[in-house]
């Protein structure tokens, strides 16, 4: 037994060593291993012939690894697992990147220095090519269905993931962001940094690690090799969600069938070797070792065996020691400083994150960062109980000076002072306490007679309005409808409960969300506004039936397509709701949702997905996993994914959240007609048509059940028919479906006539009808700029497919400046890798092959396709239809 497997500490730095040298290309190992040898020449000597071997011996990751690693750390000889090697393959071409130089190898495969070059430019790109044993169908098809997710991660902590495909020797390849730095834990060795600096490091890693959580990206794989610092400082994350493509989600059909694992044993957490869910809370665990790392210089943990059974036995069992405990151990003279400012808190922070239980963990990577500055900002952290004692020892600590001062003042004070207070105080507070019960007495019976008077006169109101819906009480002799029931009772209050002015107020608004609830958000802002007077000269600035009418004012104002007042209002209220002293974290929720709403019109997908996601989990927090109360979440979650053309994650959003309403009998059964509606988008957006329609069938069934006649949900199903209609090219049915939406959508004022109108326009020029979709793309820009603006992509599609219908009208340079307009917009915002950008941009095209500029025109159909393929995927009917004319 060697010396290292002898002495578990020892082994412990042998493998981390192991693990960041294994990855370096030959001549940075040989640094560092110098580097190792002058403080410990015998661990650098163990150190070098595990690396000679596994130059020799390539680790695996196929269905016989299990197999081929034995308990006494060898590979056992003639497994399949035992491969040579592989040859450098610098100077070779791969597609169109050509190998410069091999920078790492490790378990997956080895990792070039590559440029691309060919294009219309030069880019150097590290170049991941996978080894034999991860080759097989269900990765590449599994690559290809998120490569477009992981490119999309788009933060500066991240290496972007960049392209990818399959080599000449049908070997899969990755394409990188290249970056130059040092693994996070060699930086904070050779820089000497203090434990503030290390702490700041790792603030970094979890606002990177946490922006792609909130995209629904997991890393599964983050170490010292996947975490480098560049020079100035920069933190920058390798491999983000390569893990995923190359180890499913349990249940899948997938790579789970082959006993893949992709992870690195020393910083993996426990559900990764007992195939338990994988989560957010999987990388808070890794994020737990790296920090306990900087601290220490040591893992957590002794996982010195290569059996992954023995791996997964033993991690049941395992004990985290405190990072300061460890500290202590060792045996140079600074630790013992060290280790005194790990105590406590810190301690307290490395193991919480390091909990063998997820749900025991940091709830997310930001919620960790969050404890790690509350720590270096002399705050309390939130993984310790919040006692008065820790508050008071963290203020001190904060403002020792001014603490000092003021203790001696407070100390002579309370000399001279104190018995004579405490005696005085004794005989006040009976008499206070005495006074104070005869005053509440009285206040509380005249508070519940005048609540009482109050219940009465709001019950006589109710009851004499229902009455009145007979045909016998009825002024005209006839019944009300139920809007016109809601609309006589808003008359009603303007001259009745004068004596309970709360009571009106509240009504009032309860009236008018009613109204709203039928399709009447126009009518129903002028007594929302007034109970929102009425009850801030009530209650003052802030109270919560204030906040509640604020509220429905932002929904209607939303509805009615006034999206800067939606906001505005909603942030009032949510502020409102968040200075209270109650428990209203349903209430926030639902004020967030419609921030959320309000991101998605105005065309900020991103922060508008962010939003829900993180209502989801809140709500989640709050009610449970399969509350009805989360399928709002769901739906809103579906909107957001089809506005960012991510139709499967559309589809799976609103089926969960119509799962939701359907287990609940008191749910009413119109919410599922919004969800329905959801589904039926998703399948359009996969191109899906026939499935479509008979989604669409389904939702019209139940809205004309649930809604009344002339609901936007109405025009909402019928806007989806003509929509598909058009697909298939049954275009006499569109235009009869388009018609029938167009007058619903118009006549509630609906946000959703503008898009309508854009899809109608797209829809003429199809059918060459030129002058009519000059006409309805014209409608469809004024309708788009004033409901969602004149930058969405929306509008611009519109703007570009005007120009379009004006150029076939030989108004050619009119046209053309119009869509060349919209087009540059829509690059200079980003927003040109979606689908509409794509049929933008083949428009776009069109207009230029009419303009005589066919150079140009192949150009954009072919940009216009891309962009296309990379929304739509490249099994839609659209995109194959495209490249078979192309």
């Amino acid at each position: 037994m060697s010396e290292a497997a002898a002495d578990p500490a020892r082994w412990q730095r042998l493998s981390a060593l192991f693990d960041e040298l294994a990855e370096l290309d030959v001549t940075a190992c040989e640094g560092r291993l110098a580097d190792v040898r002058t403080t410990d020449p015998a661990l650098a000597d163990e150190l070098e012939r595990l690396l000679a071997a596994d130059r020799q011996i390539a680790p695996t990751l196929d269905a016989d690894w299990r197999a081929a690693m034995a308990e006494t750390s060898q590979f056992e000889p003639g497994s399949p697992a035992l491969q040579p090697e592989p040859a450098d393959r610098s100077g070779e071409r791969i597609d169109e990147y050509r190998l410069v130089r091999r920078v790492g190898r490790g378990g997956m495969g080895e990792v070039y220095l590559a440029e691309r070059a060919g294009g219309a430019f030069e880019q150097r790109v590290a170049l991941k090519l996978l080894r034999r044993g991860v080759d097989t169908e269900d990765v590449v098809r599994r690559f290809v269905q998120e490569r477009s997710i992981l490119a999309r991660l788009e933060h500066p902590g991240i290496a972007r993931l960049i392209d990818g495909g399959v080599g000449g020797e049908g070997l899969p390849y990755l394409v990188m962001e290249y970056v130059e730095g040092e693994p996070v834990t060699a930086y904070a060795r050779q820089h000497d940094l203090d434990v503030d600096a290390r702490l700041r490091l790792l603030i970094a890693i979890c606002e990177a690690v946490d922006f792609a959580h909130r995209r629904l990206v997991v890393h599964r794989d983050l170490k010292p090799s996947n975490v480098l610092v560049a020079a100035d400082g920069s933190v920058k994350l390798l491999d983000f969600g390569i893990a995923k493509l190359l180890d499913a989600e349990a249940g899948e059909q997938n790579l789970t069938s082959t006993g893949m694992h992709v992870l690195s044993p020393a910083y993996a957490a426990p559900e990764q070797f007992l195939g338990e869910p994988i989560g957010t809370a999987t990388d808070v665990y890794a994020l737990g070792v790296l920090l306990f790392e900087l601290l220490t210089g040591e893992l957590p943990h002794q996982r010195n065996s290569r059996s992954f059974d023995v791996l997964a036995q033993n991690v049941t069992q395992e004990k985290v020691e405190k990072p300061s405990s460890v500290l202590r151990r060792q045996p140079l003279n600074e630790t013992s400083r060290r280790a005194r400012r790990l105590e406590g808190d810190l301690d307290t922070i490395v193991l919480t994150a390091l909990k063998r239980e997820p749900e025991r963990r940091y709830g997310s990577a930001a919620a960790l960062a969050q404890d790690v500055r509350a720590y270096l900002d002399g705050l309390p952290i939130a993984a310790r109980p919040d006692t008065f004692g820790y508050r008071a020892g963290k203020f001190m600590r904060r403002n020792r000076l001014a603490v000092g001062s003021a203790a001696l003042v407070l100390v002579a004070i309370l000399a001279g002072l104190g018995i004579a207070l405490w005696q005085t105080g004794i005989a006040r507070e009976q008499a206070r306490r005495a006074d104070q019960e005869a005053k509440r007495a009285s206040l509380q019976a005249s508070r519940a007679e005048q609540q009482a008077l109050v219940a009465e006169r709001t019950r006589q109101f109710v009851v004499a309005l229902f009455t009145d819906t007979s045909p016998l009480r009825a002024r005209d002799g006839k019944q009300l409808t139920t809007e016109a029931l809601v609309k006589d009772g808003l008359a009603r209050l303007e001259n009745e409960l004068e004596d309970a002015p709360a009571a009106r107020a509240e009504l009032r608004v309860v009236l008018a969300q009613a109204l709203g609830g039928l399709g009447d958000y126009a009518t129903s802002l002028a007594p929302l506004e007034k109970a929102v007077s009425e009850l801030r000269a009530l209650h003052g600035p802030r109270s919560k039936p204030l906040a509640h009418a604020l509220s429905a004012l932002a929904v209607a104002h939303m509805r009615t397509t006034d999206l800067e007042a939606a906001g505005l209002t909603a942030e009032q209220a949510l502020q409102m709701f968040e200075a209270l002293p109650e428990d209203l974290r349903k209430e926030k929720i639902q004020v967030r949702t419609l921030l959320g709403n309000v991101a998605m019109r105005g065309g900020d997908l991103e922060r508008a997905l962010s939003i829900h996601l993180s209502n989801l989990a809140d709500r989640r927090a709050l009610f449970g996993p399969d509350a009805v109360e989360l399928a709002a979440d769901y739906n809103n979650l579906s909107v957001a994914y089809l506005g960012l053309d991510r139709a499967r994650e559309a589809e799976t959003s609103a089926r969960r959240a119509l799962e939701l309403l359907q287990r609940d009998p008191d749910s009413p059964r119109s919410r599922q007609a919004w969800v329905m509606a959801g589904i039926s988008s998703s399948l359009y957006l996969q191109g899906r048509f026939e499935e479509t329609l008979e989604s669409v069938e389904a939702q019209r069934a139940l809205t004309i059940e649930t809604l009344p006649e002339g609901h936007p949900m109405q025009a909402n199903w019928m806007s989806a028919m003509a929509r598909a209609s058009t697909a298939l090219k049954r275009y006499a049915e569109a235009d009869d479906w388009f018609q029938k939406s167009s007058r619903i959508f118009a006549a509630t004022q609906d946000h959703g006539l503008g898009i309508n109108d854009v899809n109608w326009g797209y829809s003429l020029l199809d059918q060459q009808r030129n002058v009519e979709a000059e006409a309805k793309l014209a409608d469809a820009v004024a309708h788009l700029t004033v409901a969602h603006g004149a930058d969405v992509p929306y509008t611009l599609k519109a703007r570009v497919g005007h120009g379009l219908a004006s150029g076939r009208l030989r108004r050619i340079e009119q046209g053309l400046a119009e869509a060349a307009a919209a087009i540059g917009i829509f690059e200079r915002r980003g927003l040109d890798s979606g689908s509409k950008f794509g049929e933008a941009a083949l428009a776009y095209a069109e207009l230029l092959r009419l303009a005589q500029r066919p150079d140009e025109a192949a150009r954009w159909t072919m940009r216009g396709i891309d962009a296309l393929e990379r929304a739509l995927g490249p099994g839609h009917p659209q995109v194959r239809e495209l490249r078979s004319g192309v």
